[in-house]
């Protein structure tokens, strides 16, 4: 599985490569911090095209989010790719404006780690949503 995280602060802790750690999910993460780069690298087929593209919201740096996720869904190379944007519990519009324009899905940046991976682990691997609504717990060795 090829994960794609676009950001565009590189000093903040990296929690979705700790949560991904924590998950065992076994995945190829890459994390750019501009949207231009992300495209070109991919274009470019220097690096395999991502099963999903997680993407921050809280771009300030070169482009906006929204213009982000519109350059995303306007490129052919990424049909069918699912695009899950980031943001902090408060920001409930731009969540909300951000689906209604292309996102597939959201994640809450969670301040609780645990409750950030419940999530996470939600998005990646379906069946562990199937699983906690049916009652089931995880069972890791």
């Amino acid at each position: 599985m090829n994960i794609l995280l676009i950001k565009s602060r590189s000093d903040e802790p990296d929690v979705f490569s700790a949560a991904l750690q924590h998950l065992r999910i076994d995945a190829t993460y890459r994390r750019e911090f501009c949207c231009d780069d992300a495209f070109s690298r991919y274009s470019k087929k220097a690096i395999p095209k991502p099963d999903y593209i997680f993407l921050d919201i809280d771009m300030l740096l070169l482009m906006d989010g929204y213009s982000c996720l519109k350059m995303i869904r306007c490129s052919l190379e990424f049909v069918g790719t699912p695009v899950i944007v980031c943001a902090p519990s408060g920001q409930a519009d731009d969540i909300e404006f951000m689906l209604r324009h292309g996102a597939s899905l959201s994640l809450i940046k969670h301040s609780d780690f645990l409750m950030f991976c419940s999530c996470l682990d939600e998005i990646i691997r379906p069946e562990a949503r199937l699983m906690r609504s049916m009652g089931a717990t995880q069972v890791t060795s």
